[in-house]
C-alpha cells in the first residue's frame, strides 16, 4: 500500500498547524479522503527528519482528533505544506512555483484575469481611493498581496475600508456578493471552490463565514465541508 505524507516545516508534534484543534480536524479529513482511495496517510515534519529516498525518521497519524506518533515512515508521495527540499527520488506535490501562484494574489489575478474579480494593486492612499471609486457595488475587498488564511482581509463599504490599517502595497478587489447562496448546496454568504485537473472536476469545497461576518475562512471562525462532485 502506498503512503502519502503531508510535510510541515515546523518541528514538534504540536507545532503549526496543530496548535489549534480545528486544524487537526481538517488535516484528519484530508487523511480520511486519502485512505478512502486505498493509501496510508502520515504527517511528517522538518527537513532534518528526512533521511532520503522518501524515508523520514518520524511520522504521525491522526485518529479520533488525536495526533499519534507512528515512528519512521517511507513516503511514496509528499504533499508539501512547508519548504521541503527534495532529493528527486519521490514525487512532490504543491511545489514552490504553485505555492507562489496561490499565495500571491496579484500574480493569480495576472495569470487568470479573465476569471478573476476586478482587482487593483495600490501603493498609495491616492491609488487606494481611486480603486475604491472604480469598483462598482457597495462592498469591496481589501487584502494583502501575499498571504494565507484570510489574514488582514477586510470586506466592507468604502468608509469602513478607509479605517483599516493596511500596509502598502495591497489589493483592492470587487466583492462578489454570494449572500443569495447556491440552491441545494449552501445558504447565504459562502466561498465555493472547485478543483479541476485536465478539465475534470476532482474536488470541491464550500466555506461559510462565522455568524455576522463576510470573510469565509476557517481561521476566522468559519466552517468548511466537501461538496460531492455529483451535485
Amino acid at each position: 500500500m502506498k503512503t502519502v505524507a503531508v510535510f510541515f516545516e515546523e518541528a514538534g508534534t504540536f507545532a503549526y498547524p496543530f496548535t489549534k484543534k480545528k486544524y487537526i480536524r481538517h488535516i484528519a479529513q484530508l487523511g480520511e479522503a486519502i485512505e478512502a482511495c486505498g493509501a496510508n496517510f502520515r504527517v511528517v515534519r522538518h527537513q532534518s527528519s528526512y533521511l532520503g529516498s522518501g524515508e523520514f525518521a518520524q511520522s504521525w497519524e491522526l485518529r479520533d482528533g488525536e495526533v499519534i506518533e507512528t515512528g519512521p515512515v517511507k513516503a511514496d508521495v509528499i504533499f508539501d505544506k512547508g519548504l521541503f527540499s527534495s532529493d528527486g527520488t519521490i514525487p512532490v506535490l504543491n511545489c514552490q512555483e504553485i505555492n507562489e501562484i496561490c499565495t500571491n494574489k496579484y500574480k493569480t489575478f495576472q495569470l487568470f484575469s479573465d476569471y478573476s474579480p476586478q482587482t487593483y494593486l495600490v501603493n498609495s492612499q491616492d491609488e487606494f481611493f481611486d480603486a475604491l471609486s472604480s469598483i462598482p457595488g457597495q462592498y469591496k475587498v481589501v487584502k494583502p498581496v501575499d498571504g494565507l488564511e484570510a489574514r488582514n482581509v477586510h470586506i466592507g463599504d468604502d468608509e469602513f475600508l478607509k479605517k483599516q490599517h493596511c500596509p502598502y502595497p495591497f489589493l483592492v478587489q470587487e466583492f462578489l456578493d454570494s449572500r443569495s447562496g447556491i440552491p441545494g448546496i449552501v445558504n447565504g454568504v459562502h466561498d465555493f471552490r472547485v478543483a479541476l485537473l485536465n478539465g475534470e472536476i476532482v474536488h470541491s469545497i464550500v466555506r461559510t463565514p462565522a455568524s455576522g461576518k463576510l470573510v469565509a475562512s476557517v481561521t476566522e471562525g468559519g466552517e468548511m465541508r466537501v461538496v460531492e462532485i455529483e451535485l
